[in-house]
């Protein structure tokens, strides 16, 4: 096994820090889960396309 570089972001919430994101060799949760969901909103929602645009 090879050493992994894990960061942690953090915010102060008003019961202590709060972990908000764990980036594990410069891949982030929050932007992994973020494309996953936007990749499922996109699948779903292409019939849907054009609809209140002028």
């Amino acid at each position: 096994a090879y050493p992994a570089r894990l960061d942690f972001r953090f915010y102060l919430a008003e019961d202590g820090w709060k972990v908000f994101d764990v980036a594990a060799n410069g891949s982030s949760a929050v932007m992994h889960y973020r494309q996953q969901f936007r990749q499922m909103m996109r699948e779903r929602m292409m019939p849907y396309r054009g609809y209140g645009r002028r």
